[in-house]
């Protein structure tokens, strides 16, 4: 299981897996310093079938106030999570990929 601290670091190039074979879903959240407008999202996949990312103000009163900012989105199709093809490929989201929040 790696640490997810490298997400946001791009000069590092390490993954973040769960313990294999243990979780069908995962979740990593991301606290920023500072309030930050998000214009683009690059996602390398390891193995993952879908990805869905959620945003939340930390100034919110509400506990679960999340806000879809990318809808469930395929990484693999079907037939290559089967054939354990194309892994590894890279996903980069602009701004127009992602919900206006």
């Amino acid at each position: 299981i790696h640490c997810a601290e490298n997400l946001l670091k791009p000069e590092q190039y390490k993954k973040w897996l769960s313990s294999k074979g243990s979780e069908e879903r995962i979740t990593c959240i991301l606290e920023l310093e500072k309030s930050s407008s998000i214009s683009s999202v690059d996602i390398g996949n390891d193995g993952s079938a879908f990805i869905e990312l959620f945003v939340s103000r930390s100034s919110s009163s509400k506990v679960d106030d999340w806000t879809v900012l990318l809808p469930a989105t395929l990484l693999m199709t079907p037939s290559e999570s089967r054939s354990n093809t194309n892994r590894n490929q890279v996903k980069l989201l602009k701004s127009s990929d992602l919900n206006k929040t």
